[in-house]
């Protein structure tokens, strides 16, 4: 029978140590870019849900005021409208839609508070802000939604 011996150095040891060490830390790293990255996603969902809310918070008032909307409850969505940019870089189309709702709501609720009310020629002054209203509110809704389902289901 033989035997193996193996003679390690102080050296050897502390290079075996240090590649331990090492391959340690290495899968630390790896673990704190992973829920870093976890933690930036849903620090992106929290934002994107208040932009949803504050959407949904103007389309109702919308819904419930029609050509009637008061300029104070409209303006109130400016700073989420800013906000879309940043926390829907990658969604072009989404960030005009809201823009063009947004102005839309904006110009019927200053028309009516300039005016004072209706008339004929301010009712036709808005008309095309209504229709653009009431086409992008759904497909805007939906959109919002799709995408926070969609990052709510990764996690």
């Amino acid at each position: 029978m033989s035997t193996c011996t193996i003679n390690l150095n102080v050296s050897d040891l502390v290079a075996i140590i240090s590649l331990l060490v090492a391959a340690l830390s290495a899968i630390y790293a790896r673990r704190a870019t992973i829920e870093a990255s976890r933690a930036n996603e849903i620090s992106l969902l929290t934002h994107r849900e208040s932009i949803y809310d504050a959407f949904l918070d103007l389309k109702m008032h919308l819904q419930h005021k029609g050509y009637k909307a008061e300029l104070s409850e409209v303006t109130k969505f400016y700073c989420s409208l800013k906000s879309v940019k940043r926390y829907f870089p990658d969604e072009e189309k989404l960030k005009i839609q809201i823009s063009e709702y947004y102005n839309a709501c904006f110009k019927i609720a200053q028309v009516y508070e300039k005016a004072g009310g209706f008339n004929s020629d301010s009712l036709t002054e808005i008309a095309p802000f209504l229709e653009t209203e009431k086409k992008l509110a759904p497909e805007l809704e939906s959109s919002l939604l799709s995408i926070i389902n969609k990052a709510t289901s990764r996690h």
